[in-house]
């Protein structure tokens, strides 16, 4: 017996989440009207770039999930029919597509259709397919020589020589293991691999005939008949005895069939719209889907899928899109109950209660009513292998979906919770008599343990009772004993639940998150966390998944990365969201309670406010395909560009428009995008779903364009798209613009300089004319009033002494008195002469040497005057101040350095007037030189104030082994007299007459 249990309870591989559908459960999307298809849809293709390429009566279009691009080139001749019937992309890349009006099989490159040199093609291709051995078959549409085939770069129609199939054809399928099979309206022939023969099976064959093979090779044929498989004919196999065959659904013109992954069979009927067979090799099931349902309509002409499982179907009215829902509204039990309650015995099976009556739902089995006629005041609840059903005063309790027993609850209660604890234990609690247990001693009174207002239930791991009582504060029950927790201490607000599992004691509210540890409480805090907003459930599974239900989601993630987000609660966390673009069709109800339960197939079902749903967590397809990324189109200015490698702006245009596609088909409003311009962008854009990105006042210069994009699984293309982009300066932006203003902005500061400079040069000048100006009036004054007086005076002694005898013994003491004045009166009037000093000026040489020989003496070191470069004429007080430091300098070193030799060296520069005095004597003191002279002597501070007083400086070197270099600098502004400017007459006179002029 045990392994008789173990062998009927045990899991078995979950099944596809679109395995049991219909049709009308999947989220069906249309596209009405012209602006979604060139006219009638005649085929459906994928593309390798991801692009969804649909074929009509005026052309072809390109989809990229939101956007449809219609290509109809232009002729000039105006009889020139772009209708295309069908279309192949063969496994080099290019689009081949067959056209109407005779125009044969073309291959469609840069919006254009050239030729492939089909001959005599009928009016419409009808099939186009390339086979294993990468020939192109066509089929004609046509009674006779409709097959063709091309290889070898040329078409060959295959005639009787091939026992080509006779009468027309409807379908071809070239089976991967490259037999051709083709069906007309009454046969079924196929051409081996290699061979130059057709053979002609024994199949049966109906009006409308499809074919297409399944995953494991096995081919089927869907005619107006019905749907079967066919036996391997090619292996030998006649009979089909055995093998599936479903009905037809209605009258059938024309069938496609195609097979999705899941292994579901789909199928076009040209006039009774679609079907779907799920596991068709099996006990499969056929649903039905016609305009009634949404269809645009019924004719539907072509069925494809894509390589994300999306079916898409198209006719007459327009393009429809069929993608299986991660969450499926449970057909079985009603919609549209005013509540539903949930709970699962804890042996995998499930029980669902609405208003009407009661659910069991077995693993692997649809829910099936084991009760009715329920009032709306119920309550149910389950664990250790059993339900509770509480209803009009009575407790059911059941067991493997039946009542085992029933006994009266303590007191007729009204809006209350239950819950089951360890070893069956049944707790109750109600506004109006509070909290209750019983157990197999019957009803136990516990209403001291809580507070007994608005309470609801959890069970914790070890089979205690938990209870949120007043949407605010919890009560742990362990025996008579009980732990609480505040609604201060939570910091959650309003109270939603509680679980406990591998996450631990997680608590929900209207703030976020919380764990209960011993001695703390850590929380997630939905401001950062803002998919937390309304979580009113939360679900723990056995593999480690966390399910939380919402008003408007449901949200997965594991268990771990919760429990890690409570360390780390700014971290992000993994997670997926799925809401109405994944089938849910409404959120939690309002009120609290169990509301999502999990059976023992894996299966979870969860409650909304108006139905009841499920979803299979092993069966959900996950879109693992990176979606490839392209970019659309380029603007800049209004200005369409190339949007391939790379774009140059127009020059003086500084606005750039980027539209990028991400082909991820299947839900094309979560794709998410992420961008960035290489140097403007410091970090990644997130775009979110916006699929153009705009860049304003962009610099010159040479950027990358780069785009990334996330699949509705969050499945990221992290190569993604790039563009080069330049932005060409503008004359006002170049490099030799900028060199133009750098030389104007340099022109006119030296033009403010010379200006500054001659304002200066001015300023001293004048201030150097009124000094002169002063000298020649202190030197007239003493010439006219001071000298004449003594030179008077000095003749009147004469005359006096020239009166005394000879032998007179004072004659003597006045003759040389008389003589002391007369030098004492040379020497003031070389002191006039220089106030007057013009001539100093004009020769600095000669003036310094007449000024070393003045100051020699006898016997002093002899003094040499040297000079380089070409003499200029000093300004007057410039001589004056450079003979008085020269001066000073020479009687320094003739009188304290023990000099043998003195020079004095003149250098006449273009910037500047340099005059040094060196000397060999024994220099000077290293106190003398730091404190820049002796106290109370004033000689060399003299100096230094001179030389400032013609913006110069005055520099002193005295090295250790002896000797004495003293510098003067004097700028050429102040040192030079100024050059007279030549008359505007003189270079026109001096070019006239052909000799050259220097200004």
């Amino acid at each position: 017996m045990a392994l008789l249990a173990a062998f009927l309870f045990a899991p078995t591989a979950a099944p596809a989440q679109s395995d049991a559908l219909s049709i009308a459960q999947f989220r069906h999307t249309a596209w009405r009207g012209a602006a979604s298809a060139p006219g009638r849809i005649n085929d459906i293709t994928q593309t390798r770039d991801g692009y969804l390429w649909i074929s009509g009566s005026d052309g072809l279009a390109r989809f990229d999930g939101v956007t449809f691009d219609t290509f109809s080139p232009a002729s000039d001749d105006p009889t020139v029919f772009y209708g295309v019937a069908q279309m192949l992309e063969t496994r080099v890349g290019e689009l081949w597509v067959g056209r109407f009006q005779g125009e044969g099989v073309s291959v469609f490159r840069d919006g254009r259709f050239a030729s492939t040199g089909m001959p005599d093609p009928s009016r419409q291709i009808t099939e186009l397919l390339q086979d294993q051995d990468g020939v192109i078959w066509a089929v004609n549409a046509r009674a006779t020589n409709s097959l063709s085939r091309f290889v070898g770069g040329r078409w060959e129609t295959l005639g009787a020589g091939w026992g080509a199939p006779d009468g027309w054809i409807m379908s071809v399928v070239a089976a991967r293991d490259g037999v051709l099979w083709v069906a007309t309206l009454d046969k079924l022939f196929f051409l081996r691999r290699g061979a130059r023969r057709f053979e002609l099976s024994n199949a049966r064959v109906g009006v409308g005939a499809g074919l297409a093979e399944d995953a494991a090779g096995h081919i089927w044929i869907s005619d107006q008949e019905g749907t079967r498989r066919l036996p391997d004919y090619a292996a030998g196999q006649t009979s089909a005895r055995g093998l599936p065959n479903y009905p037809a659904p209605g009258r059938r013109l024309r069938t496609k069939i195609v097979f999705a992954p899941d292994g579901s069979l789909w199928g076009a009927t040209g006039s009774a719209g679609l079907f779907r067979i799920t596991h068709p090799d099996g006990a499969g099931v056929m649903t039905t889907y016609g305009v009634k349902d949404g269809l645009t309509d019924d004719q539907a002409a072509s069925v494809f899928v894509d390589r994300e499982g999306t079916v898409w179907t198209g006719g007459d009215r327009g393009l429809n899109a069929f993608v299986a829902p991660s969450i499926v509204e449970e057909a079985a039990i009603p919609a549209g109950a005013d509540e539903y309650f949930v709970a699962e015995d804890g042996r995998g099976l499930v029980y669902v209660s609405d208003s009407a009556g009661l659910f069991v739902i077995r693993p692997y089995k649809p829910p099936v009513r084991i009760r009715e006629g329920l009032t709306r005041d119920i309550v149910l609840c389950g664990g250790e292998g059993v339900v509770f059903l509480l209803h009009d005063g009575v407790v059911d309790e059941i067991r493997d979906g039946r009542t085992v027993r029933s006994f009266a609850m303590d007191k007729r209660r009204t809006l209350f919770r239950c819950a089951v604890g360890a070893g069956g234990t049944l707790w109750v609690s109600s506004n109006d008599h509070k909290l209750a247990m019983h157990d197999g001693a019957g009803w136990h009174d516990r209403r001291a343990l809580t507070s007994g207002v608005d309470e609801q239930f959890a069970i914790d791991r070890q089979g205690r009772p938990i209870v949120i009582s007043g949407f605010s504060s919890l009560t742990r029950i362990e025996g008579g004993k009980t732990t609480t927790w505040s609604g201060a201490q939570l910091r959650l607000g309003r109270l939603t639940f509680v679980n406990d599992g591998a996450a631990g004691l997680v608590v929900g509210g209207a703030a976020g998150l919380a764990r209960l540890s011993p001695g703390r409480i850590e929380h997630i805090d939905l401001r950062r966390h803002p998919w937390l907003r309304n979580v009113r459930y939360m679900l723990e599974t056995p593999d480690g998944e966390v399910w939380l239900f919402t008003f408007s989601s449901i949200v997965r993630l594991s268990a771990a990365d919760l429990n890690r987000a409570f360390a780390h609660p700014d971290d992000p966390i993994p997670h997926r969201v799925f809401d109405e673009l994944d089938g849910l069709t409404s959120g939690s109800a309002r009120y609290d309670g169990v509301r999502t339960a999990r059976g023992g197939d894996g299966r979870l079902w969860f409650l909304g406010t108006a139905s009841v749903m499920r979803i299979t967590p092993g069966g959900l397809m996950r879109n693992d395909a990176p979606p490839p990324i392209l970019i659309r189109a380029a603007t800049a200015g209004g200005r369409a560009l190339p949007a391939t490698g790379a774009v140059t702006l127009p020059v003086g245009v500084s606005r750039l428009q980027i539209d990028y596609v991400a082909l991820s088909l299947r839900t094309p409003g979560r794709v998410r995008f992420r961008y960035r311009l290489a140097g403007i962008d410091e970090s990644w854009v997130e775009a979110g779903s916006r699929r153009t990105a705009f860049y304003n006042n962009l610099p010159p210069g040479q950027y990358r364009f780069t785009v990334m994009a996330a699949n509705d699984d969050g499945v990221w293309n992290t190569t993604g798209a790039s563009l080069d982009v330049t932005v060409p300066p503008t004359f006002w932006q170049s490099r030799l613009f900028l060199v133009l203003c750098l030389l104007v902005f340099a022109a006119m500061i030296w033009g403010l300089y010379r200006v500054r400079l001659r304002a200066v040069t001015a300023r001293i000048r004048t201030r150097m004319n009124e000094r002169i100006a002063e000298r020649e009036r202190i030197a007239r004054e003493l010439h006219d009033t001071l000298l004449q007086g003594v030179q008077g005076l000095i003749l009147r002694f004469q005359l006096i002494v020239e009166d005394l005898p000879r032998e007179q013994p004072q004659r003597a003491p006045l003759e040389r008195a008389l003589d002391a004045a007369d030098e004492a009166l040379g020497q003031a009037r070389d002191r006039v002469l220089d106030l007057r000093a013009a001539d100093r000026a004009e020769d600095l040489e000669a003036a310094l040497s007449k000024l070393t020989q003045a100051r020699g003496g006898e016997g002093g070191p002899p003094v040499g005057v040297f000079v380089e470069g070409a003499p200029r004429a000093l300004d007057e007080i410039a001589a004056d101040e450079v003979l008085a430091i020269v001066g000073e300098a020479v009687a320094n070193a003739r009188a304290h350095a023990g000099a043998g030799c003195i020079e004095v060296r003149v250098a006449f520069g273009s910037r500047r007037l340099t005059v040094a005095v060196v000397d060999d004597g024994r220099g000077m003191a290293p106190d003398i030189l730091r404190e820049g002279g002796r106290h109370r002597h004033f000689g060399l501070a003299g100096m230094r104030e001179r030389a400032r007083t013609l913006s110069g400086r005055l520099a002193i070197e005295s090295p250790p082994g002896g000797g004495t270099r003293i510098v003067v600098t004097i700028p050429a502004r102040t040192a030079y007299s100024p050059r007279p400017w030549p008359s505007w007459r003189e270079p026109l006179s001096r070019l006239w007459k052909g000799r050259p002029w220097h200004g």
